[in-house]
C-alpha cells in the first residue's frame, strides 16, 4: 500500500479536561482514576516517550462550551493539531457555531455523541440536518460516536448523506469483554460494520478497545477485535488513537502503544505508518506543510507533506487488496 513511511506518529483520539468544569456529565460513575484535571502538561510526557509528534482533542462533554475551551487551549500547545468538537445537530444555531469555529483554523472534525442513548431513534433523527448540509459543503468530518446497538441508524444516516465523510470512534465499542469471537452479538456487530465501511468515505478509529476488554486485557483479546477492524477498513482507514486519559482506568498510555505494536505488527511498513500517523493527517486535513519539532529522538526537525498519503484510486484498491487477503 502506498504510503509515506516518515510520516509522523498523531494521536487521533484523546481529551482534556478541568474536573471542576463539570462538563462531563458521565464523570460521576466514572473510574476514580478519571476524577482530577488532565492538561496537556499531564500528556506530553507519555507523548515523547512514545514519539509522536501531534494529537487531535476529541470533546468529552455534550456542551460546545467545552469545545470553546478546547479551541482556545489548543492555540498555546504545539502538539495539538487538531480539535474535534461537539454541537446538537438539532440545535438551530449549530451551522453558525460550526462556522465560527471552523474560523479559528483549529477545527477538524464534529463529534455526534449517541453512545449513551437507548436506541439509535436520535440519532435517526439527525438525517437531513442542515449541519449536515454544512459538514459536506466544508468537507468537515464526523466523529460518531456509537455502541452497537446504534449501528443500523449509523449505516441508515452514512447512506443517507452521500457527501459527508465519517468516522467511527473505537470501533462502535464492541462488547470486548462478554463477547467470544463466535458470540451473535459479535456476528451482528460485524454485519452492520461491514455495512459502514462498504463506503468509502467512512474510517474508523483503532482505539477505546481497552476499557471494553476485561481487566488485565493482553493483545490476545484484543486480535480479534483489531483483526476484525482491519478486514473490514484496511490499513488506509484505520486511525489509530489513544483515548487517554479514558483509557487510563484500563491502561497505561505506554503499555497501550505496545500492545498497539503487537496487533498490527504483522503489517507492512507503510501500512503501520498509515495507521500511527498518515491516515489521521489526511482524514482530518491537518496542516498538509506540517514543519514540527519531534517529541523525542534526534533534535532535528520533521518536515513532512501530503504528498505520501493516498489519493482516493489508491485508497480503494488498497482496501480491496486487503479484504482479499483476509
Amino acid at each position: 500500500m502506498p504510503a509515506d513511511p516518515a510520516a509522523p506518529r498523531v494521536d487521533a483520539h484523546h481529551h482534556f479536561w478541568r474536573y471542576a468544569d463539570g462538563h462531563c456529565a458521565w464523570m460521576p460513575d466514572a473510574p476514580a482514576v478519571l476524577h482530577r484535571d488532565y492538561l496537556p502538561a499531564d500528556l506530553a510526557p507519555a507523548l515523547k516517550a512514545a514519539g509522536i509528534a501531534g494529537t487531535v482533542i476529541v470533546q468529552a462533554a455534550e456542551t460546545p462550551v467545552e469545545t470553546d475551551w478546547l479551541l482556545a487551549l489548543a492555540r498555546d500547545v504545539p502538539f495539538v493539531w487538531g480539535v474535534v468538537g461537539w454541537l446538537d445537530p438539532a440545535d438551530p444555531g449549530a451551522v453558525a457555531r460550526a462556522e465560527a469555529w471552523r474560523a479559528t483554523g483549529r477545527l477538524v472534525g464534529i463529534r455526534f455523541w449517541y453512545q449513551d442513548d437507548a436506541d439509535g431513534d436520535r440519532l435517526g433523527s439527525v438525517i437531513g440536518a442542515p449541519l449536515l448540509g454544512w459538514a459536506a459543503a466544508q468537507d468537515m468530518p464526523i466523529d460518531l460516536l456509537v455502541r452497537p446497538r446504534h449501528l443500523s441508524a449509523a449505516v441508515a444516516l452514512v447512506d443517507a448523506s452521500p457527501d459527508v465523510r465519517f468516522v467511527v470512534d473505537h470501533g462502535a465499542k464492541p462488547d470486548i469483554a462478554r463477547w467470544p469471537p463466535d458470540a451473535d452479538e459479535r456476528l451482528q456487530w460485524w454485519e452492520q460494520m461491514d455495512r459502514l465501511a462498504r463506503h468509502r468515505r467512512v474510517s474508523c478509529k483503532l482505539s477505546g478497545m481497552v476499557t471494553e476488554a476485561a481487566p488485565g486485557y493482553t493483545p490476545a483479546s484484543l486480535k480479534p477485535y483489531s483483526d476484525a477492524l482491519l478486514q473490514l477498513f484496511g490499513p488506509a482507514r484505520l486511525l489509530w488513537g489513544s483515548d487517554w486519559p479514558v483509557a487510563l482506568s484500563a491502561s497505561s498510555y505506554a503499555d497501550w502503544v505496545a500492545c498497539t505494536g503487537k496487533l498490527i505488527g504483522h503489517l507492512s511498513a507503510p501500512e503501520r505508518a498509515a495507521i500511527l500517523g498518515g491516515n489521521a493527517i489526511r482524514f482530518y486535513r491537518l496542516k498538509p506543510d506540517l514543519i514540527c519539532p519531534p517529541l523525542s529522538g534526534p533534535e532535528t526537525m520533521i518536515v513532512w507533506t501530503m504528498k505520501g498519503t493516498l489519493n482516493a484510486e489508491q485508497e480503494a484498491q488498497a482496501g480491496r487488496d486487503h479484504r482479499q487477503a483476509a
